[in-house]
């Protein structure tokens, strides 16, 4: 299945009437322009409606919008499952996509006039980039840091026992019921809609690419206090009505809020075209570096939800403090654990990796990060040995993933005898060719492969051996099947284990056989994570348990 383009139009979730008239733009925009002047805390807020008759009152500037469509293709074609994005093989779980066919039938529209308003035809675009469901391919307009739509309620899917299927339950509600005994009722409906229909088409906007994990994205769990339910959406509206099975209704007020960072800009704003220009036109005053710290804004508004970029340093306060931690990184993003209540859990230990990237502020070199992740490796194997512990979960729930290196040493740790083979390919375009041939042979070739070698680790004779292009994938053309040889850090002062002449202690034998040790996600794992993740199901045979939609009561 492939969504076409007036799906793509109708995906966000209905916000009420709240297109304006012609003269309210005024109004509407001086109104969220005064909250932002007169704001008093430090997030400060409008009422949805206001905001979206303001943001619906810009005009759509079909001269830039034209040319935003025509800057932005080239890079998709760069994407290297386009061809199966389009024409997605049997097992694909999530609909298709034509990703160019989007941008020709939006560039279309634009031309035709077809768009209402500014705000619109961003959203629509978007919301194309949203359908692949691929989280390194985002794409995020300057209008849509405006403000940013909020939900008053998180929600928690929750089973009673781990075994029975889940509910959904309003995260205040589970709260409680820790801190009091009181007992929650389940939600049933969300305006007026089935609760499962209102949040499958919510997940709509999460990048993962399994149904599962994408409605998991919505709910409050572990390190993620509120989930994209709440600040996921493009637009809501003016509250949120929730019907609970015990027939009790509760109707809550949404949101439009703005960033603390995003405040100046709303200052002397009275219309959509003021919007417009603050948000969406660079100056021409400006100079690279103020543009670059523009750009730079965007990407790291902290009111935006799931942005790649953004969302991989560690979460604050995400162990308990009821565990025992035996070993950790300086950077508070590996743990390792042991487990313990009853006699069962005893013979147990745990490799907690929250995110494979530590925070940028720390400045943590590739080789300070490998270095460590060997070291705590092997302390923590052999604090388990000593203790008799002879099963190991390694437990990524959440991880975000960073830093591929890093992840694939603690993974050789465990199995040094896996070859932990990667091999990749890159969609052969023709612009990437020309970059390849001209760039073929010098210092730069590896800035923009990544020091690729052949499946035998060899150097590719030429540019044309390593494009070929490989005909075996029917649904596009693609370079030749290679390994990035990442055996040495980027400043060459760490090399990874099995390659490392200078590693007298390097293990020979896999501590753990690969039947006692499991790999725990929540749907969660993205990028290194999923590699590394592959690497030990599909390598090593190592079991695989998501517990995507699963929460356990016990745990609130």
């Amino acid at each position: 299945m492939v969504l076409p383009i007036f799906i793509l139009a109708l995906a966000p979730v209905a916000a009420g009437s709240v297109l304006p008239r012609q003269g309210d733009s005024l109004a509407y925009c001086g109104m969220v322009s005064a909250e932002a002047s007169a704001r008093t805390q430090e997030i400060a807020s409008v009422p949805p409606s206001v905001a979206l008759n303001c943001l619906h009152s810009i005009e759509v500037d079909a001269r830039r919008d034209v040319a935003l469509i025509d800057y932005l293709s080239p890079f998709l074609q760069e994407l290297s499952t386009i061809g199966y994005l389009k024409n997605p093989p049997p097992g694909y779980l999530v609909p298709g996509v034509d990703l160019i066919g989007a941008m020709g039938e939006m560039r279309k529209k634009v031309t035709d006039g077809k768009y209402s308003s500014q705000y619109e035809f961003v959203t629509e675009l978007v919301n194309v980039f949203s359908a692949a469901s691929e989280g390194h391919f985002f794409y995020f307009p300057g209008l849509l840091n405006a403000l940013q739509f909020a939900r008053g309620i998180s929600l928690v899917s929750a089973s009673s026992d781990g075994i029975q299927l889940p509910k959904v339950y309003a995260a205040a509600d589970m709260l409680r019921r820790a801190a009091t005994g009181f007992t929650p009722s389940e939600v049933v409906e969300i305006d007026g809609e089935p609760v499962e229909s209102v949040l499958r088409a919510a997940s709509f906007y999460t990048t993962h690419q399994d149904p599962d994990s994408k409605y998991n994205q919505l709910f409050a769990r572990g390190t993620t206090v509120t989930g994209s339910f709440v600040t996921g959406l493009r637009e809501v509206p003016e509250n949120t009505t929730f019907k609970f099975a015990n027939n009790t209704v509760r109707t809550v007020p949404n949101y439009a809020l703005f960033a603390r960072s995003r405040l100046q800009l709303w200052n002397n704003i009275n219309t959509g075209a003021d919007v417009h220009r603050a948000f969406e036109i660079p100056s021409g005053s400006s100079s690279s570096a103020e543009s670059l710290e523009h750009a730079k804004r965007d990407l790291e508004n902290d009111l935006v939800p799931e942005r790649p970029l953004a969302r991989r340093q560690s979460p604050k306060d995400a162990l308990s403090g009821k565990e025992e931690v035996v070993e950790k990184d300086p950077w508070d993003t590996t743990f390792g654990i042991f487990l313990g209540g009853g006699s069962q859990y005893r013979d147990t230990c745990v490799l907690r990796v929250l995110t494979f990237s530590p925070d940028e502020s720390l400045n943590v070199t590739d080789a300070q990060h490998r270095r460590e992740m060997r070291r705590l490796t092997r302390s923590l194997v052999k604090k388990c040995k000593d203790a008799g512990r002879t099963k190991l979960v390694i437990d990524f729930q959440s991880n975000p993933g960073g830093n591929f290196w890093a992840g694939l040493e603690m993974y050789r740790n465990l199995f040094p005898k896996s070859e932990a083979f990667q091999a990749i390919r890159w969609r052969a375009t023709p612009a990437l060719r020309h970059y390849s041939n001209a760039l073929w042979g010098t210092v730069a070739e590896d800035d923009l492969w990544g020091r690729v070698r052949t499946l035998k680790f060899t150097n590719f004779s030429s540019s044309d051996e390593f494009f070929g292009p490989d005909k075996t994938v029917k649904q596009d053309d693609v370079t030749n099947r290679a390994l990035v040889d990442g055996r040495t850090a980027d400043d060459g002062d760490a090399t990874l284990m099995g390659f490392d002449a200078a590693d007298t202690g390097a293990p020979q034998e896999p501590p753990f056989k690969p039947e006692d040790v499991i790999v725990v996600t929540d749907g969660s794992c993205s990028s290194t994570c999923a590699g590394i993740t592959g690497l030990m199901t599909r390598e090593v045979g190592v079991l695989y348990k998501c517990l995507c939609e699963v929460s356990h009561m016990s745990a609130f």
